[in-house]
């Protein structure tokens, strides 16, 4: 059996004061690995400890009880000292369960992170679902796993880093993620307040990678170029959810919805055509969209777009690798308001090169704009 773990972490941790403001949003990157796992003939169970607000002590006691043969953690790096703490507490009662290490810590920095936690056995770096059955179907057989592509092993008493796995080319190979198996979808998941149109709700991952080079954003784990799961496959997720689970609104948290342009408008046409009874927010950037794309969006269902302002100062703006300008952010932020969807404003304040002016031009920015959300 796999266990795929999604490490415990508080609200508090999480968004500090602002925790009652905070999301709930279900791991869809394990859900995508255990729906590969099973349909590959492997036992396969989840643990979302973050949703069910279980302690690390309670997470270990869970596995203990299953006491899988692999144990599967995902980790971010704010969890990565929470997920370490499970591992390490689980391999000292049962030292024979294998853990794996997966998620986007350890692919952005796999030697640091497995020289410090050593009670991690295996780390998967970059996409894992190619790599989680090539490496479980080895070790089943007890077969070396040293030329696993997207691994870091130890090897000799050292770490080794094996050749870098290629992105999945076709991404309507994989599965749906396997909802099934993580705590009550409309129970345990709810995106933030700002984020919600109506309920049930839950959130939605329609393609990988972004094609933009903003210096901020580490794109180690799907890369620079875009790939989507094609629009059929959108829809048949769509209506998937809506089937079993009763969804009727989505939080689509690609990093760039707006990027492929000839899938959105077949994504948006087949809502509308098929009277899919449906509403959605997305991601993007303000450079990406047109009138005649936001009027095509509004009419298929989408209340909000999520736009990666930044900074209200173009120095910032340029220090980022933004390629855009105030000027761009404005006219986007007031044709998007035009058409009749809502927007949401992501800042980042004290980024690299902020001086107190700039803060400055960015709190005068969004001043000025009072009708938006801001975050």
């Amino acid at each position: 059996m796999i266990f795929f773990v999604n490490p415990p972490l508080s609200a508090k941790d999480l968004y500090k004061n602002l925790e009652g403001a905070g999301s709930e949003l279900p791991p869809l990157g394990i859900a995508i690995l255990a729906a590969v796992t099973r349909n590959n003939g492997h036992e396969t169970r989840i643990l979302d400890a973050l949703a069910l607000k279980l302690t690390i002590d309670q997470t270990v006691d869970e596995i203990l009880k299953i006491n899988p043969k692999y144990l599967g953690i995902t980790s971010t790096t704010i969890s990565i000292f929470n997920a370490a703490e499970v591992a390490a507490k689980v391999k000292e009662k049962n030292k024979n369960i294998i853990i794996i290490l997966g998620g986007p810590h350890i692919t952005a920095v796999p030697m640091e992170t497995m020289e410090k936690f050593t009670q991690f056995d295996i780390g998967v770096i970059g996409e894992a679902e190619e790599t989680i059955i090539e490496l479980l179907d080895h070790l089943d057989n007890n077969l070396p796993i040293n030329d696993i592509k997207g691994l870091i092993i130890k090897d000799d008493n050292s770490l080794k880093v094996t050749e870098r796995r290629l992105f999945i080319k076709d991404l309507d190979n994989l599965p749906f993620p396997a909802w099934d198996l993580l705590p009550d979808l409309l129970k345990y998941y709810q995106p933030a307040a700002d984020s919600l149109y109506r309920s049930p709700t839950t959130l939605l991952i329609t393609s990988r990678g972004c094609p933009g080079q903003c210096i901020f954003c580490d794109r180690s784990v799907f890369g620079n170029h875009i790939r989507g799961f094609s629009a059929d496959y959108v829809i048949r997720m769509i209506k998937h959810l809506q089937e079993h689970f009763g969804i009727r609104d989505l939080f689509i948290e690609d990093d760039n919805f707006l990027a492929l342009r000839p899938r959105l408008r077949e994504i948006c046409n087949r809502i509308i055509d098929e009277n899919i009874d449906i509403t959605f927010s997305i991601m993007g950037r303000v450079d990406m969209v047109n009138e005649e794309i936001l009027v095509l969006l509004k009419k298929a269902g989408c209340w909000q777009i999520n736009y990666g302002l930044e900074s209200g100062s173009q120095k910032i703006l340029n220090l980022l690798n933004k390629r855009v300008t105030v000027e761009k952010l404005m006219e986007t932020v007031k044709l998007t308001k035009k058409v009749g969807i809502k927007v949401k404003g992501l800042f980042m304040l004290g980024c690299y090169g902020e001086t107190l002016e700039t803060i400055k031009e960015t709190m005068d920015f969004i001043k000025k704009r009072q009708w938006m959300i801001f975050i």
